[in-house]
């Protein structure tokens, strides 16, 4: 705690400026989207950002209070970005499974006459 407090002797209480175009605020971000999974992972790892954002702007936080946090944060953002990864991939593989089916007349895409089937010569 005695490096925090001379760090604050020195560096004067300042909150930095943003990059322009950062979402800076929890107001500046969209509704929640409530039954939507997929965009749910970009939403939620734009609410982290912001409180990450937040959290290491705060002039009157601690910078080991900052730290910790940071690392869970960060760790969630981790965990956010693989379940993100993984359900692009279902997506894709979902989607393609579904054209096999359709290409091999499983299952109906557009079902068109039946094809002539010639009997057998006996």
């Amino acid at each position: 705690m005695q490096r925090e407090a001379r760090r604050r002797q020195t560096d004067p209480p300042q909150e930095q400026p943003a990059p322009p175009g950062s979402v800076r605020d929890f107001r500046d971000l969209p509704p929640a989207p409530i039954g939507d999974p997929l965009a749910a992972i970009p939403w939620a790892n734009d609410v982290l950002m912001v409180c990450m954002d937040r959290a290491m702007r705060d002039p009157e936080t601690p910078l080991e209070w900052k730290l910790n946090y940071l690392k869970d944060a960060a760790a969630k953002l981790g965990m956010i970005r693989d379940k993100a990864a993984e359900q692009k991939k279902i997506i894709q593989i979902m989607t393609r499974l579904d054209q096999q089916k359709v290409h091999a007349a499983l299952e109906p895409g557009n079902p068109g006459p039946a094809p002539y089937i010639p009997r057998p010569k006996d």
